[in-house]
């Protein structure tokens, strides 16, 4: 059976406005940090974590796929001289930096000081923290406070030091918290929770903790765009996600 050319001519004009997968979906390449589970992090040769999650998610409804690349988190601020980036996730504007940040925040640190129930730990201001063995991760005076820089900062000085210590990887930090090491861990909720989920295994975990709440507010990240029409896409499907519930959903499946 013969098609008619104008049949022909009809549905070829059809077919071509259809649109592929690859247009749908166009692959983006986007800088995600190291090691920052269960916001980001590697298992078994796969990369995983929340911030992908949510950062998948909310470009998928804007029809794009996440073409996902892990670099230290202090290149992540300078990931957009490479014009091949679309973006980089989980970042903080410097001052005067007016690049195209988004206005929703795609993750928050609380950070909180954690002791043992049964060492009785009494901290009710940062300045508590010199009467205890404190551990905390590298550079944490950038992030808790002035109060706490004046304390542990690189120009601080007396003998509450010799009991400070920090550590560059999270999992040994939190490892030692249960093993008593120190007094006092200094750490974000979420992370110290999912570190208690991964270690029940092999550490005595489920022993009762006390979170002392003294420093000042939460810790917001951002995704920074090349492009400013986008980024504004992007914060109205970030938005739609916290509204419906699958952004705390996507943390909750972690922690479970």
């Amino acid at each position: 059976m013969q098609i008619a050319p104008k049949i022909l001519i009809i549905l070829v004009c059809c077919l071509a406005c259809l649109p592929t997968p690859a247009a749908q979906h166009k692959a983006l390449k986007v800088a995600f940090g190291l090691g920052r589970p269960p916001f980001v992090y590697e298992e078994a040769g796969t990369w995983r974590g929340f911030e992908l999650d949510i950062m998948r998610a909310a470009m998928r409804e804007l029809g794009y796929e996440v073409d996902n690349h892990h670099l230290p988190n202090a290149r992540l601020y300078i990931a957009l001289s490479d014009a091949s980036f679309a973006a980089a996730v989980a970042v903080q504007p410097e001052p005067g930096d007016n690049s195209c940040y988004s206005r929703e925040s795609i993750s928050e640190y609380v950070n909180v000081a954690i002791s043992k129930s049964s060492r009785h730990v009494t901290l009710n201001r940062v300045q508590d923290l010199s009467k205890y063995s404190v551990a905390a991760w590298q550079k944490a005076h950038r992030n808790l406070g002035r109060e706490f820089e004046a304390l542990y900062g690189p120009n601080a000085e007396g003998p509450h030091l010799e009991r400070y210590t920090e550590l560059g990887d999270q999992a040994a930090q939190v490892r030692q918290f249960w093993l008593n090491r120190f007094d006092v861990l200094l750490i974000d909720k979420t992370i110290f929770a999912w570190y208690r989920q991964q270690l029940r295994s092999s550490l005595p975990t489920s022993e009762s903790v006390d979170m002392h709440p003294i420093f000042p507010g939460r810790a917001s990240y951002y995704v920074v765009f090349r492009d400013c029409k986008l980024r504004d896409r992007f914060d109205q499907a970030l938005a739609r996600l916290k509204s419906n519930g699958r952004y705390r959903a996507a943390i909750d499946s972690y922690l479970e």
